[in-house]
């Protein structure tokens, strides 16, 4: 999931993927405002055809944090 992830979080914000995976936070990844935050979600959403909890995107910020939340609690 990891590469999917930066390759969204790419193509939606124009940042080169490296860049992405090295930065992995949002402040320090240009292009990633708000905007672009939800539409990160839209597209995951679309992709996986998954509903994600509304609540919960403002607090997913970062890499780690997003695949965290997709990858749910470890067992």
């Amino acid at each position: 999931m990891l590469v999917p992830l930066i390759t969204v979080i790419a193509r939606v914000t124009g940042a080169d993927a490296r860049l992405v995976a090295e930065a992995r936070e949002s402040t320090s990844i240009p292009g990633w405002d708000s905007l672009r935050h939800l539409q990160i979600f839209l597209e995951l959403e679309d992709r996986y055809d998954a509903s994600l909890d509304m609540d919960a995107i403002p607090r997913l910020d970062s890499v780690d944090k997003i695949l965290a939340y997709v990858n749910g609690p470890a067992a």
